[in-house]
């Protein structure tokens, strides 16, 4: 009779061990937030990794999107802050989303920078600032054209309703640039 009280009594503890397990499993899930952030919040951003200041605006990131499957979650155009909850683990992560495609070309005189659409094709017709001066396209060149050498700075590209910006560092006495 005790070997039999025993043996029910091992099951029940495996049995409330293994419930409480699978139980465990159902808040481990791979969650992620997605907020969208403005171009103001991007801006901050930038001035953030230059000057160190503060970003006061984390706090204004409330309403959020939560998914738990990623890759059918259908972004549009746009900057974002994915914030995934795996467990008692947090990652945050910023994606991008463009249909504009830059590509700087740097010839150590000037600034150009051609645009391109999802299709290859250029892109004329969007406005294009340069620490915020506005850089004219140049149709004999076929790209956005800066008659001054090129510096640190930030590109900000406007085009059919979307903004992408881009950050320009020139690096080292060889002038290599990163974009």
């Amino acid at each position: 009779m005790k070997q039999v009280f025993f043996i029910v009594l091992y099951f029940l503890v495996v049995w409330y061990s293994y419930a409480q397990e699978s139980n465990l499993k159902n808040f481990k899930g791979n969650t992620v937030y997605i907020y969208t952030l403005t171009e103001q919040n991007v801006l901050d951003i930038h001035i953030h990794k230059k000057t160190g200041k503060p970003l006061e605006y984390l706090h204004t990131l409330i309403d959020s999107v939560h998914t738990d499957s990623l890759p059918i979650y259908r972004f549009q155009p746009g900057y974002y802050f994915l914030v995934r909850v795996t467990g008692n683990r947090l990652a945050i992560e910023e994606k991008i989303i463009t249909t504009i495609f830059p590509q700087l070309l740097h010839n150590g005189n000037d600034f150009q920078l051609l645009l391109y659409d999802e299709q290859g094709n250029p892109v004329t017709n969007a406005v294009v600032l340069l620490d915020d001066t506005k850089i004219e396209y140049n149709s004999e060149l076929n790209s956005y054209c800066y008659k001054d050498r090129i510096h640190n700075g930030l590109t900000k590209i406007y085009y059919s309703g979307e903004f992408l910006f881009r950050e320009i560092v020139v690096c080292g006495e060889k002038k290599g640039i990163g974009y």
